[in-house]
């Protein structure tokens, strides 16, 4: 069992509830590229390396671990599945 979080520029939804339910399914229309979502997912591997195993999309910065999710949107929107 886990704990699935969204993160996104904040402002960038009118509705919070549907967005993360799009990005659960990797459907991230509407949110445009944004350097803060790279610096935020890249402060957060900084302090906890262990979210490498758990945060999506997939981007070069979790190197050898077994892709999964789209690499395109990393610049958009980080996912974490968070177990309980």
């Amino acid at each position: 069992m886990s704990y699935d979080l969204y993160f996104w520029p904040s402002g960038a939804a009118e509705d919070p509830r549907q967005l993360a339910d799009r990005l659960a399914d990797e459907s991230a229309d509407g949110l445009v590229p944004d350097a803060r979502v790279l610096a935020f997912r890249a402060e957060a591997l900084r302090r906890w390396p262990d979210l490498a195993d758990m945060i999506a999309p997939w981007h070069d910065d979790l190197g050898w671990r077994q892709p999964w999710g789209h690499p395109g949107l990393a610049d958009r929107f980080v996912g974490m599945a968070v177990p309980l």
